[in-house]
Formats: structure tokens, C-alpha cells, sequence
């Protein structure tokens, strides 16, 4: 018998993490939920895992919609020195 992979064959390339910004007070940490259940459940966790980790944080809230790409505004972007998103299901 023979087991076939239905996805094919493909190839990845290994590439190094991106320095990660320190969290010193004063950073605006975004927080995106896909809208779906729990994600804003998870977003609001773990801002206060870092918020009690990393006194002094600022935290801006943003919600997309889940099967649509998120709309970040340019102001958004400017705002925030770090973005963590929560996506559920």
C-alpha cells in the first residue's frame, strides 16, 4: 500500500525571527480581534498578562471583521509601536 499526500510536495526556507521591540513603558501595544469567539477574550488576557509584566504600557483596541482582511488605518500603524493579534475560532 502506498500513501500518497494529497497537498503535494513543496519546499520552505528557514529564516530568522524578527528582532523583537523591547516593552518599555511609555509603548503602545496594539490589540486586534477577528471578531470571532473568544479572540477578544484572548486580546483582553493577554493585555493584562503585559500590562502587569510591563507597567506603564499603552493599549489601543482594534476588531475586524473575521473572513475580511483587517482595514488598519494609517493612523493605526503610526500609532502603535507593536501589534498583537488574536484570532479565534
Amino acid at each position: 500500500m502506498e500513501l500518497m499526500n494529497p497537498c503535494g510536495e513543496f519546499t520552505h526556507k528557514e529564516a530568522p525571527l524578527t528582532a523583537r521591540p523591547g516593552l518599555a513603558a511609555g509603548t503602545t501595544v496594539g490589540l486586534v480581534s477577528n471578531s470571532k469567539k473568544n479572540a477578544d477574550t484572548v486580546v483582553e488576557k493577554l493585555g493584562g498578562l503585559l500590562a502587569a509584566r510591563y507597567p506603564g504600557l499603552n493599549f489601543v483596541r482594534f476588531t475586524k471583521e473575521a473572513s475580511k482582511p483587517a482595514p488598519f488605518t494609517a493612523g493605526f500603524l503610526a500609532e502603535c509601536d507593536v501589534v498583537v493579534a488574536a484570532l479565534a475560532d
